[in-house]
């Protein structure tokens, strides 16, 4: 008989608060935030991490072309980029290019890694590939780099003048001493998908160097990593999710230079692929 009055009484309750009308919403903003959603990771993040190229500059010292090209490099004091031999953190990276944006006033970039910020610029750039130019050195003058690109292909692709997608610029058609350059060029610094070796600026650069001028390098370098940013951190298309993430190495020498702790990342990646060795 219990059972059934206290049934009873909780079914009243029960009846009882259902008719209450619930109170009103307040109009008034939250103290704090709500806290953010853990949005799904980008593909691409997931993807293996681009390894720069391994140069053995000895191993092209016996040809006249790779020779004038090494020299070239030395004269610019810009050899650093032959040899970027740190080890990659694949967990730092890829946290670096989640967080990448543009910094609003000065030219550069902008990641927040873990509570950390890393700003890297040209000049960062030049500091950690030891981009060290020479004050007599003759920068690469305005109208030169300005040179309309029909010009350019006359002098470099000749009997290509009406080939208005570029697609003369191929590296088999450089001269012989520009090949291991533009190799150098190609590996270290555009590295973003078969099409960069046709892109304008590396006809520019080994334009640059043809005429023996100082080539800013670090600038080529992160024009690269702002395109990537615009055309993979932002919209990550799905034809851009075939795309590693490129400077690798490069970065793991910028977060060096942050400080960034890197003893509690993946295991190393010492997998350098190498170009010019012999077994």
């Amino acid at each position: 008989m219990s059972r059934r009055v206290s049934a009873r009484a909780s079914k009243k309750a029960r009846g009882a608060s259902s008719s209450v009308p619930p109170p009103p919403p307040s109009l008034s903003p939250p103290s704090s935030p709500p806290p953010p959603r853990d949005l799904p990771r980008p593909e691409w993040a997931s993807r293996p991490l681009h390894k720069l190229t391994q140069f053995n500059l000895p191993f092209f010292q016996h040809d006249e072309d790779t020779t004038w090209a090494v020299e070239q490099l030395r004269l610019r004091q810009q050899l650093g980029i032959c040899a970027v031999t740190a080890p990659t953190y694949p967990h730092l990276v890829r946290l670096f290019y989640q967080n990448l944006h543009e910094t609003p006033t000065t030219v550069g970039l902008l990641s927040n890694i873990d509570g950390q910020v890393v700003h890297i610029t040209s000049a960062m750039i030049a500091t950690v590939l030891e981009f060290f130019a020479k004050p007599d050195y003759q920068p690469f003058p305005e109208v030169e780099d300005q040179q309309p690109i029909h010009r350019l292909i006359q002098q470099y692709f000749p009997g290509a003048h009406g080939d208005n997608s570029f697609t003369c610029l191929r590296r088999s058609k450089l001269p012989s001493r520009l090949l291991f350059l533009d190799s150098v060029v190609h590996k270290n610094v555009l590295p973003l998908g078969h099409r960069a070796e046709r892109r304008l600026e590396f006809v520019r650069v080994l334009h640059g160097y043809h005429l023996g001028y100082q080539v800013p390098l670090e600038d080529f370098i992160l024009m690269p990593l702002q395109k990537f940013l615009r055309e993979a951190v932002r919209s990550t298309p799905l034809q851009n999710l075939t795309w590693p993430l490129p400077f690798a190495n490069l970065l793991t020498l910028v977060f060096e230079l942050n400080h960034l702790p890197i003893a509690e990342d993946e295991e190393i990646d010492r997998g350098y692929p190498t170009f010019g060795q012999r077994e």
